[in-house]
């Protein structure tokens, strides 16, 4: 049955109430709705509040399923996408970004059907030529134009012999009631889950959302409506029930059967999906809140929405189900382009033998819209992969010498770039990459934080809380900073209330209004200048503390253990005597989806805290003497953060650094400097405004992250393709576009595989859900994106929606995915075929995953070099084509004044 006809069949099905049912048998039905509410809401969106938005895998309830099974089961669910349009990898086509090869590959057997054309013929006319099925009137014009095409049209219909096509009928998620429920729940919902913007509270708020709505109903001037003004008796007698036991009464009122709950209940969710999402992540964490967590319950939604619904249908409201236009019937259609594609004529048409219309019609059947965007799929990430692969085969790993000093940044895509830049600029660098919570799963708080927030994976609930607190003799001086940013904030808090009231907006508006302008007209015009200049202010306003963690919430062992698992980890076992750790995080105005552009593996945060608690720790005596790895008493680490909008880089607690490493500190600060610049220069290349060198390239993306007017501040994750997980000297050199996760992994040191285990578990969950949330958000924009970002707006510091009264919209908007390339992550581990396998099989969240092949697994043989891709739950040798690699003196020579996504190259300094 058609997910969307749900509602109305529901209906049908009257079933009546029972309610007297033994206490045994009442609590016993509770449970099975329980359950049937926890299959229901898999369905939902896994997005906690935007302050705070991790990156994963938006049809997560999919896993269980191979990918494309996956994919085409949830766009039936959803009314989505399952891949990019026909009409977009045409274009691909055209431009030379797929090949007639990579789709004449992805065909299989081929051979004579009918009329002389083979398999691969056929298909490749139905792929390349079919255009998809226009409104019938249309194309009864078309016909009208030629005999030809009449006589062909009438022998394909004759020769397909299909019944005629009838109108189709639909019906709206949440039943017909929905025009009516959903004003009035969006109300609801978001009073409920405000973080502190509105100046009214919801009454009884923290007896959850069904008493809390109850309460209000009950308030003096209530609902206008006469529907809705039944709304009152209808929460009042309810009030004190358990929300499980309303929603059963509302069920049983509605005539849904026990049989139908999963089902009816999920078409219910799915109509507000947002906003029921938010609630069970909520639900599930708290902690994720941006301020306070109210006592949100899935099931409080559910009856809250029911009882609404309950009382429309009782009022008679509801819209009739709208029939669709008529559309061509798919199979003679499909039969008529593939002859006008092949330049038959009626009459060819007409002598084709019974078999050979079988077979046409099985064929064409099989090879349905969504089987050939399936096929183009496949070419698609075909031809990117054979890119990468033969790069990599081509490529001949590059010694490092005896470093200078160390730089460890994140495993985040971004970061390629500035590593490359930086061993072009300092040939003795060595760079490695990790998880950026570099494993210290903690609930920070800092100096000017007014809660602690959590910095580690999603999967992560951190059990140490770690605070800033000022070095010793600070107090005082702590407590005026505290003073003025409190009376900073009242006077901001007064300003922005005030301005909404009809009293004090009014004075507001007439005794600052020109002055205000000031200001706003310069951050507009001018943004670069005035951060700047709000900067200063706030450096000079605001007493200046010197601050250190207190790390006392780990135990030393546990300290030693996060060290030393780090270190091993990434193969980082030969210390320079500077060892700088980079987080990373992004800041931009006006934008409420900054947090997506922050580090995935700190749950949605910056990942400076992390470094520089990593760093503190590893320069901690008692800790390296609990190490089982050797750390030179002469080897300081440095913790730091790259903010990757403006590209600024800040090294912390660094009067702590030896005097004898001053120079090279010095040293390694100036070649950062000018990495970021070159970095900046690479990334503003994708911007339609761009620089022409690395200063005017940072001033571009420095005043970006400043202006309020600017939907693109960065592109964050768009364009992510691939993962390395292996040692840096075998890519080291090769330009990879800013579009590969790299992760250190020595397989040298790891004979066991047990350290693969943990690499495998820490990068694939991550670098998938990255990777997928960016392909779905760019291949259905409105069911699994968030569309543009002009209409949203911030609904409770919760999430966005489209103007005053939408769902929260989740996933991305198209500004932050539309250079994207709607592939599927290609992970390659250079370790033999057999210990990849293992890692991955023994954590279950990553072997789901590859098994289902919701990312592509490649292995690079650490001594033979050999490659071999994981197909089917094995692994085939791949054949390499070991094309030549383009040469080009620095990565600037490879990019410059191109805007397009750019092929692997080696870089060699000449």
């Amino acid at each position: 049955m058609s997910s969307r006809a749900q509602g109305a069949s529901f209906r049908a099905k009257k079933a009546l109430p029972d309610r007297s049912l033994s206490h045994s048998d009442a609590r016993a039905r509770q449970k099975r709705l329980e359950s049937a509410l926890e299959h229901s809401a898999e369905v939902l969106p896994a997005q906690g509040p935007i302050g705070i938005f991790v990156h994963h895998n938006t049809l997560h309830a999919y896993e269980r399923l191979p990918f494309e099974l996956g994919v085409e089961e949830a766009a039936r669910r959803y009314g989505a996408e399952p891949y990019w349009s026909l009409e977009a990898f045409r274009a691909e086509l055209l431009r030379g970004r797929i090949t007639r090869d990579d789709v004449t590959r992805e065909l299989g057997s081929d051979e004579i059907v009918a009329g002389g054309l083979t398999r691969h013929a056929i298909a490749l006319h139905l792929l390349l030529d079919v255009d998809e099925e226009p409104r019938a009137s249309a194309f009864e014009w078309s016909l009208a134009e030629g005999r030809e095409l009449a006589d062909l049209w009438a022998a394909a219909q004759d020769a397909w012999q299909a019944p005629t096509p009838v109108p189709t009928a639909s019906l709206a998620r949440g039943g017909a009631t929905g025009p009516w429920v959903h004003p009035l729940l969006i109300r609801l919902c978001a009073a409920f889950l405000d973080q502190g913007v509105a100046y009214w509270r919801m009454p009884s708020l923290n007896e959850g959302f069904l008493t809390a709505t109850a309460r209000l109903l009950r308030q003096p001037w209530g609902p206008p409506e006469p529907w809705m003004r039944a709304l009152r008796k209808s929460f009042a007698e309810i009030e004190g029930t358990d929300a499980a036991e309303v929603v059963l009464h509302c069920l049983d009122d509605l005539g849904v059967r026990e049989a139908d709950w999963v089902d009816y209940l999920s078409d219910r969710l799915l109509a507000l999906p947002g906003w029921g999402g938010m609630f069970r992540q909520l639900e599930l964490r708290p902690d994720r809140a941006p301020v306070k967590a109210p006592p949100a319950r899935l099931i409080d939604f559910v009856a809250v929405r029911l009882l609404i619904e309950r009382e429309v249908e009782r009022a008679g409201f509801g819209e009739p189900a709208e029939a669709s236009p008529s559309e061509l019937a798919s199979g003679p259609y499909q039969l008529y382009g593939l002859a006008k594609a092949a330049r038959w004529s009626a009459a060819k048409l007409q002598s084709l033998s019974a078999r050979e219309r079988e077979q046409l019609a099985g064929l064409i059947s099989q090879l349905d819209e969504t089987a050939r965007r399936r096929l183009f799929h496949r070419a698609y990430e075909r031809h990117y992969r054979e890119e990468i692969l033969d790069a990599l085969a081509a490529h001949e790993p590059t010694p490092t010498p005896k470093p200078h000093y160390q730089v460890v940044c994140c495993i985040d895509e971004r970061e390629e770039s500035l590593r490359r830049h930086l061993e072009e600029i300092a040939p003795d660098v060595e760079t490695f990459g990790a998880p950026g919570y570099f494993g210290v799963a903690m609930a920070y708080q800092g100096i000017d934080d007014a809660h602690a927030r959590p910095l580690c994976p999603i999967s992560i609930t951190p059990d140490h809380h770690v605070q800033e607190l000022p070095l010793p003799g600070l107090s005082t001086r702590l407590e005026r900073r505290m003073k003025q940013r409190r009376a900073l904030g009242s006077l901001a808090r007064g300003a922005s209330v005030g301005s909404r009231t009809f009293v004090r907006g009014t004075l507001w508006s007439s005794a600052l209004g020109l002055l205000s302008a000031a200001p706003l007209v310069a951050r507009v015009l001018f943004p670069r200048a005035t951060a700047s200049l709000r900067k200063n202010v706030s450096t000079v306003s605001l007493a200046k503390v010197d601050t250190r963690l207190d790390l006392s919430a780990f135990s030393l062992e546990e300290q030693a253990t996060i060290v030393e698992d780090q270190l091993r980890d990434m193969g980082l076992t030969e210390l320079a005597p500077l060892v700088i750790v980079l987080g990373h995080g992004s800041h931009s105005l006006n934008n409420p989806h900054e947090s997506a552009h922050d580090c995935g593996a700190c749950g949605g945060g910056r990942g400076g805290p992390n470094a520089r608690a990593f760093a503190q720790m590893a320069n901690d005596p008692s800790v390296r003497a609990r190490l089982a790895v050797h750390v030179p008493e002469s080897t300081w680490f440095v913790g730091g953060v790259h903010d990757t909008a403006d590209d600024a880089i800040e090294l912390f607690d660094l009067d702590c650094v030896p005097a004898s490493l001053g120079d090279r500190l010095a040293r390694a600060r100036r070649d950062l400097d000018e990495a970021r610049g070159r970095d900046a220069l690479e990334r503003s290349r994708r911007f339609e405004t761009s620089a022409s060198s690395p200063e005017a390239a940072l001033r571009h993306v420095e005043g970006r992250a400043e202006d309020l007017a600017q939907p693109r501040p960065e592109y964050g994750h768009a364009s992510n393709a691939t993962c390395f997980i292996g040692r840096r000297a075998t890519v080291r050199g090769l330009f990879l576009d800013r579009r590969a996760f790299l992760m250190s992994y020595d397989p040298g040191q790891d004979a066991s595989g047990a350290i693969l285990e943990r690499v495998l578990a820490a990068v694939v969950p991550v670098g998938a859900g990255i990777n997928l949330e960016y392909y779905f958000s760019f291949v259905d924009q409105q069911k699994y994106g968030a569309g543009t970002k002009l209409p949203h707006n911030v609904s409770g510091l919760v999430g966005v929606m489209d103007g005053h009264a939408s769902d929260l919209r989740t996933g991305l908007p198209w500004q932050m995915v539309d250079i994207h390339e709607p592939m599927r992550l290609l992970a390659i581990v250079e370790a033999e075929r057999e210990t990849v396998q293992k890692a991955a099989q023994a954590t279950p969240a990553v072997w789901r995953l590859v098994k289902n092949e919701w990312l592509t697994i490649a292995t690079l043989d650490p001594k033979s070099r050999e490659l071999h891709l994981l197909d089917g739950g094995h692994f085939v040798p791949y054949s390499s084509d070991r094309r030549e690699l383009p040469v080009f003196a620095s990565s600037e020579e490879r990019f410059r004044g191109r805007r397009d996504h750019l092929a692997p190259a080696r870089i060699e300094a000449r």
